[in-house]
């Protein structure tokens, strides 16, 4: 049921602003001469770390941006969030970006309320992009100077398309629960969530797949693995909760701020298409 709530406050949240910020970069869309991931454009060149900037809009057939060697997706270092994203907010929170630090979700809860901010790369037509093949992704999260309130999750997910039916989501979250306990926890496609205990404010989550096999990780620590039955493209998802506040706090209202930096792919290849 969480993870139902949370994919729906993702899709509910959709921006379908028409800017677009890449139109004119033409390595990152159309100008990118590849198949299937293969750069054709740079045969004799070495490879390197990409940085991505979006695709071109309006585009029918598929563009590819290969990450290979790597490439930033996001750094989340800019003074407003970037326009790749689809954005969603509850009512009570609100992004926060921070100019060479990181982008910080502003979450408040009172009365065991939900709230909610994430980041989704389908949803706004002239930049969405998506996960094709092969991928190895990861981002930095950081709780913040002080522990989470109450309940609260930092989620780093995958899941199809909104055009193909059904809707599996593969998940690895940073979550503090609500009496205090503190774990690294996945959910990938519907199998029994695997917890690891930890005690880190901050570190890195990261998703794998190699053919059919998914992988979970905290750091370098494997959380959990799984066998799926398609390997199609992905949507690509950040999300930040809070629910409830400590018992101290009954009451009254609490809130926090963790951040997101530096979400990149040291391999595999983004496309601009669902399917």
């Amino acid at each position: 049921m969480r993870a139902v709530l949370i994919a729906a406050l993702l899709l509910s949240g959709c921006d379908d602003d028409s800017t677009n910020s890449s139109a004119a970069d033409l390595s990152a869309g159309g100008d990118d001469l590849s198949l299937a991931g293969r750069d054709l454009a740079g045969g004799d060149m070495p490879c390197a770390y990409r940085t991505f900037t979006g695709f071109i809009a309006g585009q029918t057939t598929p563009s590819y941006f290969s990450c290979a060697c790597g490439c930033l997706i996001d750094s989340f270092e800019s003074a407003a969030v970037s326009p790749l994203w689809g954005a969603s907010m509850s009512t009570n929170a609100s992004f926060v970006p921070m100019t060479g630090v990181g982008l910080g979700v502003a979450l408040t809860s009172s009365s065991n309320t939900l709230e909610q901010g994430g980041l989704a790369s389908e949803g706004r037509p002239t930049s969405q992009f998506y996960l094709d093949g092969d991928f190895d992704l990861r981002v930095e999260y950081d709780f913040g100077a002080t522990p989470p309130p109450g309940s609260a999750r930092l989620i780093l997910g995958v899941r199809k398309p909104q055009s193909l039916n059904g809707t599996p989501q593969y998940e690895i979250e940073r979550e503090q629960r609500a009496d205090g306990a503190n774990y690294y926890e996945t959910m990938l496609g519907g199998v029994p969530a695997q917890m690891v205990a930890t005690t880190e404010t901050k570190g890195v989550l990261r998703l794998t797949r190699q053919g059919f096999t998914l992988t979970a990780y905290a750091g370098a620590t494997q959380v959990s693995t799984l066998i799926a039955q398609e390997a199609g493209r992905l949507v690509v998802t950040l999300a930040a909760t809070l629910q409830g506040c400590t018992v101290s706090d009954l009451g009254t209202s609490c809130g926090y701020t963790p951040r997101w930096h530096k979400l990149e792919l040291s391999s595999g290849t983004l496309v601009n298409l669902p399917q």
